[in-house]
């Protein structure tokens, strides 16, 4: 983990709140327990009370701090989601005193910007894969707080 960055890895609840994900579930006797095809609410082979696997996030790596051409910087790095099945989005947001901006590099991005909280993000609709993010600063060294959180509505 850099110094620069504070991470608070979260997912969306089917109630709508927020809490850590949920432990891997152990195979079942009948077979797998997850989602069945197209319908992420429909669980197929889950015993009762044996929790289903929802989609993580986590950080795999970190490039070189950027200085730009205007005197900010841009810090990043690689963002990995494994996931039993395509979640329908991830947000991804950060926050701190010289943060200016919250970008993912793939395709389908969609809304960026900033929060009535202070904190700027970045969302793309059925992630999967790794992700570059980038986070822009007006220094090189201040912390910055970062959230990620899946299926945000």
């Amino acid at each position: 983990m850099r110094p620069w960055l504070a991470l608070a890895l979260t997912a969306l609840t089917a109630g709508g709140a927020f809490a850590p994900p949920a432990p891997a579930a152990a195979p079942s006797a009948t077979g797998p327990c997850g989602p069945t095809a197209g319908d992420a609410m429909t669980l197929a082979d889950c015993p009762a009370g044996e929790p289903v696997a929802g989609p993580r996030a986590r950080i795999v790596g970190f490039l070189p701090t950027q200085k730009n051409g205007d005197g900010s910087f841009t810090r990043s790095f690689l963002l990995e989601i494994d996931a039993p099945y395509v979640p329908g989005n991830i947000a991804v947001s950060a926050r701190g005193q010289t943060v200016s901006a919250v970008r993912i590099e793939a395709t389908g991005v969609s809304p960026q910007g900033r929060d009535d909280d202070g904190w700027f993000y970045a969302v793309v609709s059925m992630p999967f894969g790794k992700y570059k993010v980038d986070v822009a600063t007006r220094d090189e060294s201040a912390p910055v707080e970062l959230k990620v959180r899946f299926n945000v509505r």
